[in-house]
């Protein structure tokens, strides 16, 4: 059975940076141990990957560039949501 990931990208795929107001200086963030391995896994199953987060759509271009050179596959990145505890 097909499942669907909804995974946040800052502090669960890619390492936090304390420094975000200046987030488009990173070309590459780290990412967090697992992020790669489960994401490629997860897409070699046949599952959804969903990414959201709190950065805005004007951020797109750079967090697409830091997703892929940390190695993070997924399906659609959803841009723009709100800041906050994420509830599953």
């Amino acid at each position: 059975m097909r499942k669907t990931y909804i995974i946040d990208v800052d502090g669960s795929l890619l390492e936090q940076i304390e420094d975000f107001e200046n987030i488009t200086r990173y070309r590459t963030i780290p990412a967090l141990p697992g992020a790669r391995e489960n994401t490629t896994r997860w897409h070699c199953e046949g599952h959804y990957i969903i990414l959201i987060t709190a950065r805005p759509e004007s951020l797109r271009d750079i967090t697409k560039e830091q997703l892929h050179n940390a190695g993070v596959v997924y399906d659609l990145l959803i841009m723009g949501v709100g800041a906050g505890p994420r509830v599953s």
